[in-house]
């Protein structure tokens, strides 16, 4: 038996707040991004000792050179995902073409 999958919150670049169990989600997506996009849920590998201890916060990302410098953030892989975020959102990344 699988577990229930909580509705997701998701604030869209002009601020508008939608959930992941909206009807048209996919649609306000892909409208937003300017790319198509479908949302789903993923397979979770087993959870390691690592990933116990982790826990999830917002930051903003005008913050995050800050919060880098100060110690606050260390993992890597966050590091370069919100650094790449904040990029994307302000114009100056489109992402990884292949």
């Amino acid at each position: 038996m699988s577990a229930k999958v909580l509705p997701v919150r998701i604030t869209l670049p002009n601020g508008t707040t939608i959930t992941s169990d909206d009807n048209d989600l996919n649609q306000i997506l892909s409208k937003a991004l300017d790319r198509q996009v479908t949302f789903g849920t993923a397979q979770r590998a087993a959870v390691n000792a690592e990933e116990r201890a982790m826990t999830v916060e917002r930051v903003r990302l005008d913050e995050v050179d800050d919060l880098v410098a100060d110690g606050r953030i260390v993992d890597a892989k966050s590091i370069v995902g919100l650094l790449l975020t904040r990029r994307y959102l302000g114009g100056e990344f489109d992402g990884f073409r292949g």
